[in-house]
């Protein structure tokens, strides 16, 4: 980090950014093609460039070749990893279609996927009929996980015949006899696997859906029972792979080495009963370090990929050869790790609402012989609060506060009484920052401090559609400015979006240490302003909701030419107001029809087409807010 920037540790984009994101000398935040290169691009370029297009803030930007040197990497780890421990099988890969379906990711994954015969997974007859349309290669898999119907299996069987490698995976015994009707009926030999259930689990957010009491997944007496079933049935031959998954953002390598020793072990067990065994799909949860920290904390991971790669590769060969078995095609169904990385959401700062900031002519800050005795003793912790007595006094200066409140709610104080002292609160928590501040270690309080003093951002954009895992499980993305970074913050704040929602807020960030109640922020000076929320490509594209009837935003698909070169490949319209009401199944014609009918006969024609063509330009409009002033500018 610049010594001359010191504040960009705050960001800890040199931790979580993992050779993708920097920041330039200019100040602004840019995006590697690969961890290797030299080639970057401006983000606050790229915005420009998209407006420029058609494009409307807030918008997700896409850079494709990040997906690509995420799947690079994961395949060079498996590489690395089997030869250094002369394991005798390869390894492929599936991305797993509920991560990100979108069309732009999947066959970017699919295209520059083929030379590592990656593949996809499924669990659902909408993601079947996308992967089995895909041009991908004949050695890459075609993963069915999940339930199935009969409509189902059978596009599934077809798929075979037109040259799909596809392995349906039996998620309960019962599926048996239905997947052997139809393979008679229809005379195609399906490759089969099975799921089991481990008594091991992952680690982190999503620790439960995995072991003994997983959603998916075979017992032991399950799998023995459907072993017997195929074989009767005569598909125990078919039967190819065995399958698990421990749960998604795994955070402790220890958990994931002692998942891998129970399945070999199952594995190996298994395939004396089904000789045909030759593939074991160690599913996802391979995790993502959205913090930085590369710890076991809930957002990070405390390993690499090439660590996952080791200790998946080291401990089945292990346990293969110690059983006496050949060591089976490994499959991973890592899709966080491949697809987080590869979009920005970037939202304008619509307004900030500073609580302390109020005008001095409304309430003059002079004390009164009249004043209440807790008031007074604000104004005099006001007035000696020192570095050498900050911490005493704050404690004291809380106190009175709570006794002002209390006073008020008992009819008191005036509100002018109460406004005067909200006030002094906010002139001694800003005298008593500027003590810590000079501080090398912080102390506890500056935390206290950086909450209480911090201003609420008004962002452009919803919580609930962009990234609905900060709302429903607090997850934590990293969170910045895409330019000013050659300046020092001046402000802590949090962020609003513009929902009718007091849940569309957040209010916890990212930090190399641990994560924080605030994020640091920049003088505007009335000009636009941006922030930019990074590894926001896995699962935030498809689990966002329509609250407040804001749809999904504007996307641009980047593809970087060269340093400080690129090319805007597609823009991709976000939801219109239009498309939102149709969404909670109202017909726009017909809403069209009955507003105008409301428009009086005899109203002034003039007048009534202005109000005919504002109805249909709010029909028409992009959901979002349009402001001028979060338009980036060439000053910026």
């Amino acid at each position: 980090m610049s010594p001359k920037r010191p504040w960009l540790e705050n960001y800890g984009i040199d931790n979580w950014g993992v050779g993708y994101f920097g920041v330039n000398s200019q100040g602004n935040v840019v995006v590697y093609e690969d961890k290797d290169s030299q080639k970057s691009v401006e983000l606050i370029e790229v915005v420009k460039a998209a407006i420029e297009k058609g494009g409307r803030l807030p918008m997700v930007v896409r850079f494709p070749q990040l997906l690509e040197s995420r799947l690079y990497e994961l395949a060079q780890a498996f590489k690395r990893a089997i030869n250094e421990f002369e394991y005798k099988n390869q390894y492929q890969g599936v991305f797993p279609l509920k991560v990100n379906p979108r069309a732009e990711v999947v066959e970017e994954i699919v295209s520059t996927g083929s030379a590592y015969k990656f593949g996809l997974e499924v669990g659902s007859k909408a993601e079947l009929c996308i992967a089995v349309a895909q041009d991908s290669p004949p050695q890459a898999l075609l993963v069915c996980n999940g339930h199935k119907d009969e409509t189902f299996l059978k596009l599934a069987l077809f798929a075979t015949k037109i040259g799909r490698r596809v392995i349906i995976v039996i998620e309960n015994p019962d599926e048996v006899s239905l997947i052997a009707d139809l393979s008679e009926k229809y005379g195609i030999a399906p490759e089969l696997g099975i799921r089991v259930k481990l008594y091991s689990r992952g680690s982190g957010r999503w620790e439960k859906s995995g072991g003994e009491a997983s959603k998916f997944g075979m017992t032991t007496a399950q799998l023995l029972w459907t072993i017997k079933s195929l074989k009767s049935r005569r598909l125990l031959r078919h039967l190819k792979m065995l399958h698990f998954h421990i749960g998604s953002q795994i955070t402790q390598i220890k958990r994931i080495k002692a998942a891998m020793r129970e399945a070999a072990r199952v594995y190996a067990k298994a395939k004396r009963l089904a000789p045909s065994l030759s593939i074991l799909n160690v599913g996802g949860g391979l995790g993502v370090d959205y913090d930085g920290s590369q710890s076991a904390s809930i957002s990070s991971a405390n390993y690499t990929i090439q660590e996952y790669a080791n200790d998946v590769v080291y401990t089945v060969k292990e346990v293969c050869d110690s059983e006496n078995v050949r060591h089976p095609l490994l499959i991973t169904e890592s899709g966080r790790v491949i697809a987080a990385f590869h979009s920005v959401l970037v939202m304008p700062l619509i307004k900030q609402i500073d609580a302390n900031n109020i005008p001095k002519d409304i309430v003059k800050l002079k004390p009164k012989k009249t004043d209440p005795d807790t008031l007074k003793e604000l104004f005099e912790i006001a007035r000696t609060v020192n570095a050498k007595n900050y911490r005493e006094y704050l404690r004291d200066a809380i106190e009175r506060r709570e006794d002002l409140f209390n006073l008020f709610d008992l009819g008191f104080l005036t509100l002018e009484e109460r406004a005067k002292g909200e006030m002094l609160f906010g002139k001694i928590c800003e005298k008593t920052k500027n003590f810590i501040t000079t501080l090398k270690d912080l102390p506890e309080e500056y935390n206290l401090l950086m909450k209480r003093l911090a201003s609420r951002y008004i962002f452009n954009f919803s919580v609930f559609q962009s990234l609905p895992d900060i709302w429903a499980l607090e997850q934590l993305f990293p969170i910045m400015p895409i330019h000013k970074l050659n300046e020092s913050p001046v402000h802590h704040g949090t962020i609003a979006d513009i929902t009718c929602d007091s849940d569309g807020v957040i209010e916890q960030f990212v930090h190399p240490h641990a994560k924080k109640d605030f994020l640091e922020l920049h003088e505007t000076n009335d000009e636009p302003y941006f922030l930019g929320v990074f590894l926001v490509g896995a699962y935030q594209d498809v689990i966002g909701d329509y609250h407040n009837l804001f749809g999904t935003v504007d996307e641009v698909v980047v593809e970087i030419t060269g340093d400080r070169a690129f090319e805007i490949r597609q823009v991709v319209e976000g939801d219109r107001v239009q498309k939102a009401v149709e969404v909670v199944h109202y017909d726009a014609n017909k809403l069209s029809e009955k507003f105008l009918q409301k428009i009086p006969q005899d109203m002034d024609l003039e007048f009534a087409n202005t109000i005919r063509e504002a109805w249909l330009d709010g029909l028409d409009a992009y959901t979002y807010l349009v402001n001028p002033k979060t338009t980036p500018t060439d000053s910026e």
